[in-house]
């Protein structure tokens, strides 16, 4: 166990990365949308309560006459009667004498401060009305000659500030609320989205399918991606990912293909099955993608493969081989019966024994002829020319005809695509399938991310991380009895792996040459290596065509950077 499962199961959730940033990205106007409630939320609720107050204040000074000429003397007795003025000037009847003086009522509180150490007084005048905050404090202090007889004879008092009209309110609406808001909300909504994310009932890594799903699994394939760089992705259209379309495919997408399709050659070799019907739960699984590159992994292995496009709605293979729609005879007219089959032209490919049966238009007329007899009839006629027919079909939640063909077929093959369908509707689909007569081959994992881990390890959870590519590369490249290993040059008894080039017992596999009918002897299986097929007897089956092999040299310099 890897330190990545260690710390998963530590976990009440399964945390794959991708899935998460994927979904905060989509989401992120929602991120935007609640930021913006917070900030208006707070904004209206500061309008709804808020009340502007305008503020007018003067400064006065307070000076004793005394015939005394010691200044401390004199400042003393200043400070005294400041004191004793903040104390007169918030007097009802000072007030009475400020409204007489406005000549009318004047609204709002007034107070008086001495300046601590001074003979000052600070007079503040506070209104929801400017100008009558403005008029309380002026009139206040314009009357002071009214009563200052009468209390400070021997004083002085002088207008140091004069009173203005407050044009702006003292206590303003502030943005620092509506910005704090703002982000408590963005703060929420994300961990809203990751949690939700984390917590959805889909398939997310190997180990979600083995604990949740009810099949077993026949490979992963990796995520794969189409560019490299932003001039890339602006200059190319968008095209399929195939092993033999030229683009940098990783070597691990490869070898995982070839192993689904080792897979595949293994239940042919112990039951006879040919016919091989690839579908999915929903729409964009990558079910097309999937079984046009295991039909070229067992085209590249001799073996004549025929593939036929059952998705009559959204026909996509011939997008794949990049055929045009004028070039294709449709395989509607076989099924409808308005063309012979043996006059239907089989449609090539880069590969001589690879050919495809295409439609590249919308058949929902033809769906009432896809009936068990009829393509029974179909199948069986291609049987006895090609060694595999891989069977295109739609998914099931969008053609229920997808049960008549997989109950024709030999095998079902479901492909899964991480975090799209949820389990129950997976586990569902597969006892459809099965209660109405088709036979589960398995699951295939499809654009399977590495999976990052908290203690540094990174892992795939695949096939590359047993031979090679993974943690410790066991039996493969930089791993123990491989390159740079124990025992020999570069490997263990051979170049770069274990018994023989990039792998152990052969190139760039478990058994050298074994996906190459180049018609050299079997190698005896070894301990250790139970469940992987032998050889087939090719002489029960058609004369095999000529070999077309992978040129690997345009994939090995980007296989570091395959899948991301």
């Amino acid at each position: 166990m890897d330190n990545n499962e260690k710390e998963n199961q530590l976990l009440p959730f399964h945390f794959e990365w991708h899935s998460v940033l994927r979904d905060v990205i989509l989401n992120l106007w929602c991120v935007a949308l609640c930021m913006v409630i917070g900030f208006l939320g707070v904004y209206i609720a500061q309008k709804s309560v808020y009340q502007p107050v305008y503020e007018s204040s003067a400064i006065i000074s307070v000076t004793a006459q005394t015939g005394n000429n010691s200044v401390f003397t004199n400042l003393s007795q200043s400070k005294q009667m400041a004191g004793v003025l903040t104390r007169v000037l918030v007097q009802p009847s000072v007030r009475i004498k400020a409204e007489e003086y406005a000549g009318r009522e004047l609204s709002g509180t007034l107070t008086a401060e001495l300046i601590s150490g001074t003979n000052f007084v600070t007079v503040k005048a506070v209104s929801s009305d400017p100008e009558q905050a403005f008029l309380l404090v002026n009139s206040v202090i314009k009357s002071y000659p009214e009563y200052k007889e009468q209390m400070f004879a021997n004083g002085v008092i002088k207008v140091l500030d004069s009173p203005e009209l407050p044009s702006v309110p003292t206590a303003r609406i502030s943005n620092r609320w509506r910005l704090r808001a703002a982000g408590i909300m963005a703060i929420f909504s994300l961990a809203l989205i990751v949690l939700l994310s984390l917590y959805r009932d889909t398939v997310k890594t190997k180990r979600d399918f083995e604990e949740n799903i009810d099949s077993n699994l026949l490979g992963i394939i990796p995520h794969q991606k189409k560019y490299f760089s932003l001039s890339e992705y602006l200059k190319s259209k968008k095209k399929g990912v195939l092993i033999d379309s030229g683009l940098h495919i990783s070597l691990q997408f490869i070898e995982n293909c070839r192993h689904i399709a080792n897979r595949l050659r293994f239940v042919r070799s112990q039951s006879g099955n040919k016919v091989f019907v690839f579908t999915s739960v929903i729409e964009n699984e990558g079910k097309s993608t999937c079984a046009s590159n295991i039909a070229l992994c067992l085209g590249n292995n001799g073996y004549k493969v025929l593939i036929i496009d059952l998705d009559l709605r959204r026909p996509a293979v011939y997008k794949l081989f990049e055929k045009e729609p004028g070039e294709i005879t449709e395989f509607a007219k076989v099924i409808a019966g308005s063309l012979d089959i043996e006059d239907y032209p089989l449609t090539d490919t880069k590969m001589p024994n690879v050919k495809m049966a295409l439609n590249t238009m919308n058949h929902n007329e033809v769906l009432r002829y896809v009936e068990r007899d009829n393509l029974k009839r179909i199948f069986d006629y291609y049987k006895k020319k090609f060694d595999f027919i891989i069977v295109d079909a739609a998914p099931l939640a969008a053609d229920s005809s997808v049960t008549n063909i997989a109950a024709c077929a030999d095998k079902t093959v479901f492909i899964v695509r991480t975090d799209r369908a949820q389990v129950a509707s997976v586990n569902e689909a597969i006892r459809t399938v099965e209660h109405t007569g088709g036979d589960i081959a398995g699951c295939v994992l499809n654009d399977v991310y590495p999976e990052s881990s908290l203690f540094g390890a990174v892992s795939t959870g695949s096939y590359r991380s047993r031979y090679g590519y993974g943690k410790y590369n066991h039996y493969g490249n930089y791993g123990k009895y491989g390159s740079y290993g124990k025992y020999g040059k570069y490997g263990k008894y051979g170049n770069y792996g274990k018994y023989g080039n990039y792998g152990k017992y052969g190139s760039y596999g478990r058994y050298q040459n074994t996906y190459l009918r180049t018609g050299e002897p079997e190698v005896e299986e070894q301990p250790g290596n139970e469940g992987i097929p032998e050889r087939e007897n090719t002489a029960d089956r058609p004369e095999a065509m000529p070999v077309r092999e992978i040129d690997f040299s345009v994939y090995n310099k980007n296989d570091s950077e395959g899948s991301v």
